[in-house]
């Protein structure tokens, strides 16, 4: 799918653009603290992006739950030792970017 340029803000306050992590593959994950789907793959979030990452693989992990704080996100992500960096985002940021988001197939 094509996306287009968009910026968000790091946990942090720092501005990460898209096309910043422009490369071969971007995987765009979205996270959340609360969630036990979410929760349930945090070890297998871990070790794709611990394997894809040294390939090259770019990621960017979104967190865009209104009732999640930065803090509570930054906490979530120290606890569970991901190796990668959250970002905490608003809910409609997606709109700017692509127009409304798109489920892919489950099987």
């Amino acid at each position: 799918m094509q996306v287009g340029d968009f910026g968000v803000q790091d946990l942090h306050g720092n501005a990460v653009q898209y096309s910043a992590l422009k490369g071969n593959v971007t995987v765009v994950v979205f996270i959340a603290t609360q969630c036990p789907v979410s929760n349930a793959y945090n070890e297998r979030m871990k070790a794709l992006y611990r394997g894809l990452h040294a390939q090259g693989v770019k990621f960017v992990f979104l967190n865009a739950n209104r009732t999640e704080p930065a803090a509570d996100v930054a906490r979530h992500a120290q606890e569970h030792g991901f190796p990668f960096p959250s970002i905490r985002t608003t809910p409609t940021w997606w709109r700017t970017a692509s127009g409304p988001p798109r489920r892919p197939n489950r099987s």
